[in-house]
């Protein structure tokens, strides 16, 4: 009964996600087995294993770096958003 719960917990938090998932047993790779969180989570340990050496992808690079940008235009502008938010497009975006 309990696994059956898991099993579709695990469904719906993950939309069937792979990378999601793959990101999951890395994170928490020092608290649980790598072979049960596999298991667990419908993957093979083979396509984790190659998760990890796949390169990021362009898109995710250029991501993690408009981010970067962001927070610190957000944080040059004493941390405000809501109203100030344009004021950060028109810095990063320049």
């Amino acid at each position: 009964m309990e696994r059956d719960i898991f099993k579709k917990a695990v469904g719906i938090l993950f939309k069937k996600n792979d990378r999601k998932r793959f990101a999951f047993i890395g994170d928490h790779r020092s608290v649980f087995p790598l072979e049960e969180m596999c298991r667990a989570l419908e993957v093979s340990r083979s396509g984790y294993y190659a998760f990890k050496k796949r390169p990021k992808s362009q898109r995710r690079v250029d991501n993690e770096r408009l981010l970067i940008e962001i927070k610190r235009v957000f944080w040059l502008n004493d941390r405000n958003y809501g109203s100030h938010s344009p004021r950060i497009w028109e810095q990063v975006a320049s």
